[in-house]
């Protein structure tokens, strides 16, 4: 039988998928990213010290690379160009290579409310000033009154 060894093992090459598994793809803390924050994507396998790359939809060639001991990789983002599209794969780190299939995409998205939480608090301020300037606006012209008023009594 044509690329079996003696004992049915097959000496031909073998599919990537079969000999590695998809790997996960999460986002730490999480997937949506406040205005600001950074982000790390972790890329994870079964097995140790392999390497890593990362992809973001729409580019071709990959984001980053990286080599680890351990099951996983992280690829760390900045938050204002972390919303978008990801996938990774992870492959040997020797020839010959053997490619895992890319994971499932992950989105990452931008958290808009807390900007809107910043805007609100703005406004609540911009009114507190507001109210406290007006304030001492009538103060201001209770005195003016108060003193016009003494000096009119003060003439015969």
């Amino acid at each position: 039988m044509g690329g079996e060894e003696p004992g049915g093992a097959s000496s031909g090459p073998h599919r990537p998928a079969d000999l590695l598994p998809r790997p996960s793809l999460v986002a730490l803390p999480g997937p949506v990213v406040a205005p600001g924050a950074n982000v790390s994507l972790r890329c994870a396998g079964r097995l140790p010290g392999m390497s890593f790359a990362l992809y973001r939809v729409g580019l071709a060639a990959p984001l980053q690379y990286r080599d680890s001991a351990l099951r996983w990789a992280d690829f760390p983002l900045l938050g204002a160009r972390a919303p978008g599209t990801y996938s990774c794969y992870y492959h040997t780190p020797s020839a010959p290579y053997v490619l895992s299939p890319r994971s499932e995409p992950l989105v990452v998205s931008s958290d808009d409310s807390s900007s809107l939480d910043y805007t609100q608090g703005n406004l609540i301020r911009l009114g507190l000033a507001g109210l406290v300037l007006a304030s001492l606006g009538v103060l201001v012209v209770l005195d003016c009154c108060s003193r016009s008023s003494a000096l009119d009594q003060a003439l015969p």
